[in-house]
């Protein structure tokens, strides 16, 4: 049964009444007892019994109470649902009304649905390993839509022969000794080497089952080592984070250094060297058109374009059994910080790092942690982690609003300022001096209104909205 109530104050247009209800009620200026009597006239109403204005008053409270809380709610959902995608720029405003019930007709088709993913071969090399590490590019990749990740495909061309070879305790990983992509102002994106990308591969979350080791061509044979590596470029499935590639005249350079034969083998094949081959391949969102054939809008760049990541190496830092490793790239939101620790043999030893482990985050001790519990952490957010590589111990922030790594949603990202204390402590649990090689993997937010950016009171801040600046870059 339907009642309208008109009261001089917001309410609703329409609600239901259940029979026996109480309310005291006007319309269009009609008394109480014409609408009854009209109300048993009319299939549209039913009898009312009319009782006292408190009645009313506090109804209408009500309404009004769920519809502020209605509000506040869509205020927290719809800022981060623009964020990821999810929800475009146009449709915003019709959740600022929570009356509203129905989308916009004029709301433009989303990115990720008026785009398609496309992929492309770019460069590739074929080398031997010699005495020395080979250089490969750099070299312009392929100008095509917004690029979403770049595939280094490693593969055997021709086997090694003779002897019983090993590889290195990294390998076939580190087959790439550097890798190092610049974007199309040659800024600096990503520079690291190939063990430290396998790591950000599995914790990084870009896919539903993101360790390279269970790819269907995955092999760590010494004779013919086969290995699909990912930089991947966007943050979300609906784009967002993908960069725009689609000048020719000005490309994304890609550039790496292959490892040297005592690089990759410690027991070398007693004949021939394996001859590996090296293609990058582009994956890729194709430009939208304005308008699709029925003529509706389309958005033609994914969400907050140019908000970028970025891959960034500090390589042998230098503890002992009082260890104290200070974080030094800060100033982005960090999505996942990974600790690679090695003895001075050097092999990768997980007893170089402290037990237990404190994190601090400016005067917030964030963890104090055994290292057991940290591996069954990261058991838990990689989908299909089987086991831990030694010497390796990841601390990621990006599991966003779901239980695994690459999780949608900014909420889990650790904000810095550039003046921000990120610091690892605690007593190794015997003396085992060593080093540790820290990768961050971080998220300028330069392109996002800052009332988007997550923020922390006591220990981080809003991220300041400018790209890394790497030392000693080449």
């Amino acid at each position: 049964m339907a009642l309208q109530i008109i009261r001089g104050v917001e309410a609703p247009d329409v609600t239901d009444v259940a029979p026996n209800r109480h309310a005291k009620i006007t319309r269009h200026g009609r008394s109480g007892a014409e609408l009854v009597k009209h109300a048993r006239n009319s299939s549209q109403y039913g009898v009312l019994e009319i009782t006292t204005d408190r009645m009313a008053d506090r109804y209408i409270s009500m309404v009004q109470t769920i519809r502020a809380r209605y509000a506040a709610h869509l205020a927290q959902l719809v800022p981060q649902a623009r964020l990821l995608g999810q929800v475009t720029a146009s449709q915003q405003g019709q959740y600022s009304n929570p009356a509203s019930t129905a989308a916009s007709s004029s709301a433009p088709i989303p990115f990720d649905q008026a785009s398609k993913r496309g992929t492309e071969q770019g460069p590739s090399w074929t080398f031997t390993p010699g005495a020395g590490m080979t250089q490969l590019g750099p070299i312009g990749l392929p100008a095509n839509g917004y690029l979403r990740a770049i595939e280094l495909d490693i593969r055997t061309v021709t086997a090694s022969t003779g002897g019983t070879p090993v590889l290195n305790q990294d390998c076939p990983a580190n087959i790439l000794q550097q890798v190092v992509l610049q974007d199309t102002n040659s800024n600096q994106l990503d520079l690291l080497p190939g063990y430290a990308l396998l790591q950000d591969n599995c914790f990084g979350g870009y896919a539903g089952s993101p360790d390279p080791r269970v790819d269907p061509d995955y092999s760590a044979s010494a004779t013919a080592p086969s290995l699909q590596l990912m930089v991947v470029r966007e943050l979300a499935p609906t784009g967002f984070g993908a960069l725009a590639n689609m000048s020719a005249s000005q490309q994304f350079k890609f550039s790496a250094f292959a490892a040297s034969q005592g690089q990759m083998y410690s027991t070398a094949p007693s004949t021939t060297y394996p001859t590996l081959s090296v293609t990058a391949w582009m994956h890729y969102w194709t430009l939208p058109d304005a308008t699709d054939e029925d003529g509706v809008a389309q958005d033609q760049a994914p969400p907050y374009e140019g908000t970028a990541q970025y891959r960034w190496y500090s390589p042998a830092n230098s503890v002992t059994q009082n260890f104290n490793l200070s974080l030094t790239q800060v100033g982005n939101s960090i999505r996942n910080l990974i600790l690679i620790a090695r003895n001075a043999t050097p092999v990768r030893d997980n007893g170089v790092f402290p037990d237990p482990l404190y994190f601090r985050w400016n005067a917030d001790i964030l963890h104090i942690i055994g290292q057991r519990q940290l591996r069954k952490i990261a058991r838990e957010l990689t989908n299909d982690l089987t086991a831990l590589d030694t010497g390796v111990l990841p601390l990621p922030y990006n599991f966003g609003q779901g239980r695994f790594v690459g999780g949608s949603g900014v909420n889990s990202w650790l904000p810095t300022f550039t003046s921000t204390r990120l610091q690892v402590f605690g007593s190794q649990p015997t003396s085992d001096p060593g080093t540790v090689d820290v990768f961050t993997n971080d998220v300028s937010v330069a392109e996002t209104n800052p009332a988007l950016r997550p923020v922390q009171g006591s220990g981080g801040g809003i991220p300041a909205p400018i790209a890394p600046v790497y030392a000693n870059t080449p």
